[in-house]
């Protein structure tokens, strides 16, 4: 595959290596975004269909993306949105323990915290391993009081990678619930639902999926569409999209994983771009996008190899994902400078450069990057 760079709006001398932070939307994106606010500004042209149609195109865009039926496809404005959805149908006793990592994203810790503390269970934190085998040490952590485990396919500060499969593997005669955070991996890494039958998966959208902020999807496992949403809201309902029926107040939820969708999921200006992000996705291929990106960090690993940083080993990092490591605390002005020379990264920890390209990046990016990098470090 060569560089798409031709499909978003990045300027030539602006080397983006943050999907991390943000992806970058697609011109497409940007047009289907004009089109629905446009669609705002004249209102009468809204029909009660729209508050659905979409929504439902961009979960079967989803379910596709993660091999799985739509029917389990909810829409959610955030991470923390989803973590919140599960908690609330996961039962606890004070016996019991929710497993987490070390350094874990906040939305993917905040609510297990909260969680314990109600139900007066026990907070595991899996620590940082030194040999950066997280799966080992995850599984070598598991005991017969762990009853949630919540993890990211990869670490977001470096991209430690996690085997989701074997993980699953390892616990499926269990009762544990396995819940996954896909923000810093769906889109580009490759994930299968069916093989890991996770509980959950709860992924923001305006990361690797290339989608707008404020808008995420959440896999929700069939044993749970019986469960109790966080809202209620008019679009639940079987006949809601009849007004006449609204004040009869229906009782029957719509079918599946929709019951669990946040009020507003017909959102006129964010669903069209997702949906175009959604569509390019499947287009390239994330087995694709995975390979792209895993060349391209490969030949940062070795340009820089040089002058004093490490990485994680290759089979224990996600590819699309690359954590320099420096031998020295990163200095306040490193990020700065990058940027100073429109080089765009992130620090993550005292010594780490989070560095996570995508189709956009070609080889004048790869070697700005380098040779800004080298040039402050011989300052």
């Amino acid at each position: 595959m060569k560089s798409q760079r031709h499909l978003f709006n990045i300027p030539k001398d602006q080397a983006y290596f943050n999907t991390a932070y943000f992806g970058c939307l697609l011109n497409e994106s940007v047009n289907a975004a004009a089109y629905g606010t446009n669609l705002k500004a004249q209102p009468w042209n809204i029909h009660m269909a729209d508050f659905f149609t979409d929504a439902d195109i961009a979960r079967q865009l989803f379910a596709k993306l993660i091999n799985t039926d739509q029917n389990n496809i909810a829409l959610i404005p955030s991470a923390s949105y989803g973590f919140a959805t599960a908690a609330k149908n996961i039962n606890l006793n004070s016996n019991d323990s929710i497993m987490v990592l070390s350094e874990q994203f906040p939305s993917n810790y905040y609510i297990w915290e909260q969680l314990a503390i109600k139900n007066n269970a026990t907070l595991s934190v899996v620590p940082r391993p030194e040999d950066d085998d997280w799966t080992t040490n995850i599984l070598n952590t598991i005991d017969d009081n762990v009853k949630v485990i919540s993890l990211p396919n990869n670490h977001w500060t470096d991209g430690g990678y996690i085997d989701l499969e074997k993980i699953a593997k390892n616990i499926s005669s269990s009762n544990i619930a396995l819940l996954i955070d896909g923000t810093q991996s769906v889109g580009a890494l490759p994930i299968d639902v069916e093989k890991i039958n996770p509980d959950f998966l709860v992924v923001s959208g305006y990361k690797w999926l290339l989608g707008p902020y404020n808008l995420g999807l959440c896999y929700i496992n069939p044993k749970y569409h019986n469960g109790d949403p966080l809202e209620y809201w008019w679009g639940h309902k079987e006949g809601s999209e009849n007004p006449a029926s609204l004040i009869n107040y229906p009782s029957d939820f719509l079918p599946g994983a929709r019951r669990f969708d946040y009020g507003h999921k017909g959102n006129f200006h964010l669903l069209p771009p997702l949906i175009k992000a959604l569509e390019q996705l499947l287009d390239w291929g994330v087995d694709e996008i995975y390979k792209y990106t895993s060349d391209i960090n490969n030949k940062i690993i070795e340009s820089l190899s040089n002058i004093g940083i490490s990485t994680i080993d290759e089979k224990y990092r996600a590819g699309h994902y690359l954590g320099v490591r420096f031998n020295d605390p990163i200095p306040s002005d490193f990020t700065e400078y990058l940027t100073d020379n429109n080089v765009h990264v992130s620090v993550r920890g005292t010594n780490t450069v989070r560095v996570t390209p995508h189709l956009w990046i070609n080889d004048n990016d790869i070697d700005k990057f380098v040779n800004v990098v080298k040039k402050y470090f011989k300052k």
